[in-house]
């Protein structure tokens, strides 16, 4: 393995195929790896980041970077800064870290962590672990094709959207923080989780007081009832169901008393 050390300038690297060590130090570099599995450390700057084939571990560090995982389960830092990850193919780990990012796992099971700041995550296909919430941020979690756990931690304020757009038995796991939540069951003209299939969405630590639920349509379009759905550790799960029809949306489980009415669902 060698280690690499770039100048202080503004550096273009196209590493050979090997598992290396590169660290671009000062300036707003670029740095390809290729081949390996290889460790890029971008330093201050605003650096472009690829860590092509391999399993590659990439820290973006100070500065607003763009860093790229591509082929190969891939592990991404974007340090302090701005961010923006991309995963590329199979499974990858993201961190956004200090700042506003944008994280990507694209395809394959990938974990995707905002950090601190106020972050937009999304998943891509595959089933994917999105967390957010942060201090004082405002997170935006959108889970995509698969069966994804989507997460609030913190006292931020996090918008949950599993849906992936498709029909039939996407799952998906939507947990609620200590903040303010708004959990995503359907769009204007899109109400997610019908059709045919077994897909719903499953939501955990739902707070009547600080979070909210979106749904398309209007009040009859749905139906609430209380039962024991068994997916949590009571019997006191409400189940939303398109109105007139056994096809579940969503199951808030370990919940009960809610309302269509109530102020905390929005129609849109």
């Amino acid at each position: 393995m060698a280690n690499v050390i770039l100048s202080l300038r503004d550096d273009v690297f196209t590493d050979s195929d090997g598992s290396n060590v590169i660290r671009a130090l000062a300036g707003d570099d670029f740095v390809r790896a290729r081949g390996g599995n290889d460790e890029i450390r971008g330093g201050f700057g605003k650096d472009l980041l690829h860590g092509d084939d391999g399993e590659d571990r990439v820290y973006g560090e100070e500065g607003d970077d763009k860093v790229y995982g591509e082929a190969g389960n891939d592990k991404l830092y974007g340090g302090i800064g701005d961010d923006l990850l991309k995963g590329g193919d199979d499974n990858d780990l993201l961190k956004g870290e200090l700042g506003n990012d944008r994280l990507y796992g694209d395809a394959g099971n990938d974990i995707l962590d905002g950090g601190a700041g106020s972050d937009k995550l999304y998943g891509g296909t595959g089933n994917d672990t999105l967390i957010g919430g942060s201090i004082g941020s405002t997170d935006e979690l959108y889970g995509g094709a698969g069966d994804d756990l989507l997460r609030s931690v913190g006292v931020g304020t996090v918008l949950l959207n599993g849906f992936g757009g498709g029909v039939g038995n996407e799952r998906d796991i939507l947990e609620g923080g200590a903040s303010s939540d708004t959990f995503i069951l359907g769009v204007k003209n899109n109400k997610y989780y019908d059709g045919p299939g077994s897909g719903l969405a499953e939501i955990r630590n739902f707070n009547k007081v600080l979070d909210k639920v979106q749904l398309s349509g209007r009040e009859v379009d749905y139906s609430l009832s209380k039962e024991n759905f068994g997916l949590g550790s009571s019997a006191n799960d409400t189940v939303l169901r398109l109105a007139g029809t056994q096809d579940v949306i969503a199951v808030f489980v370990d919940t009960d008393g809610l309302a269509l009415n109530a102020g905390y669902v929005k129609f849109v």
